[in-house]
């Protein structure tokens, strides 16, 4: 459960000291004081400590502390996998969900089942050779969104200690540490050179041990190639797993009305026109009450994500009605250069990865 994996991570001060009670199934953890909840900005500027805390909770948590993934549905009930977790998003949004709602499905751009067979292949490579010398499986965050690293100060004996914090453990499972990389940098938005510090600084720590030795080894040049390519093919699938995690969210919200009546198409998906009168919304007996988020933000943000991961892969938007503006058009000799270059990197991954 998750306050396993939270008591564990905090023994290693990875995040604030909690308390369970398991009479009324509520976890609180020690306030953080004057918190600075990071950015994508701030993660760039701390790549190395971002890092660190990254390998201490791979290395220093027991993967047996908790279980989580059975819970997401995904997996083999011990572990976390990003290419079935996705899978079963995309079964609630179609309907596989509590209450049957298939209206969000809707929102699903027409070429979602290719995009998922591409995935496939990502996914299969990736299992092909994972151990990576002993590293799987590790004790996993799995939603390294840049908001769930918090920077502030805590109690330590009698002083007060300032340090970054991983909070938020909802996903936390049994998995590939390499996806915890990948996650943090594609939504941190981190180039390619940024995501090179990033693996060079997590390397930099192979000597570190649970039991707090630094025996720091120069890692090879092969292993850094192949933590690179595996963190590049699991960033592209993240961005799959975000976008229908958007959408599975938002079969909890009601039925997405608007969905093909009166609808506008962005960036390839369907855009439900809000409600007269502000986010407050009554639709199919569900309502959206004021501060949340509206159903529309939710499309939108399966939109970017998907749109994404089809440029990743070197693919051009679905064509035909409810394509986005760009279908169909025409790419450019720079935008197919630019594709082909997409493929080709991932390719080379591949093969790294299979090698």
């Amino acid at each position: 459960s998750e306050h396993g994996f939270v008591a564990a991570a905090a023994s290693a001060g990875l995040t604030p000291r909690a308390v369970f009670d398991p009479s009324a199934n509520l976890l609180a953890q020690e306030y953080i004081r004057e918190p600075q909840t990071l950015t994508a900005g701030l993660v760039a500027a701390a790549l190395p400590e971002c890092a660190r805390l990254l390998r201490r909770l791979h290395d220093r948590v027991p993967a047996a502390a908790f279980k989580r993934a059975r819970e997401l549905g995904c997996g083999d009930g011990h572990e976390f996998d990003v290419f079935e977790t996705a899978q079963h998003y995309l079964g609630l949004v179609r309907g596989l969900n509590p209450t049957g709602d298939v209206s969000w499905a809707a929102a699903l751009p027409g070429d979602v089942d290719a995009l998922v067979a591409e995935a496939a292949n990502l996914a299969k490579s990736l299992r092909a050779r994972r151990t990576l010398g002993g590293w799987y499986p590790a004790a996993c965050h799995n939603d390294l969104v840049v908001g769930n690293l918090v920077r502030g100060q805590v109690l330590k004996g009698t002083q007060q200690e300032r340090r970054l914090f991983l909070i938020d453990f909802e996903y936390a499972a049994v998995g590939d540490r390499c996806f915890d990389l990948a996650n943090l940098c594609v939504n941190a938005d981190l180039s390619p050179a940024q995501t090179e510090v990033v693996v060079k600084h997590y390397l930099a720590h192979d000597g570190d041990a649970a039991d707090g030795s630094a025996t720091a080894a120069a890692a090879s040049e092969s292993r850094e190639s192949e933590l690179l390519a595996r963190v590049g093919l699991y960033r592209v699938l993240s961005d799959l797993r975000e976008g229908l995690w958007a959408l599975a969210h938002g079969t909890t919200l009601g039925p997405l009305q608007g969905a093909t009546d009166g609808a506008t198409c962005k960036s390839g998906l369907l855009e439900p026109v809000p409600a007269e009168g502000g986010a407050s919304s009554e639709e199919g007996g569900g309502k959206e009450e004021s501060g949340a988020l509206p159903k529309s933000f939710y499309v939108e943000y399966a939109a970017k994500h998907l749109d994404r991961f089809r440029r990743s892969l070197g693919l051009s938007p679905p064509k035909g009605p409810g394509a986005g503006s760009e279908a169909g058009s025409g790419a450019g000799s720079s935008d197919q250069a630019g594709a082909g270059a997409r493929r080709e990197q991932l390719s080379k991954w591949v093969d790294l990865v299979e090698a």
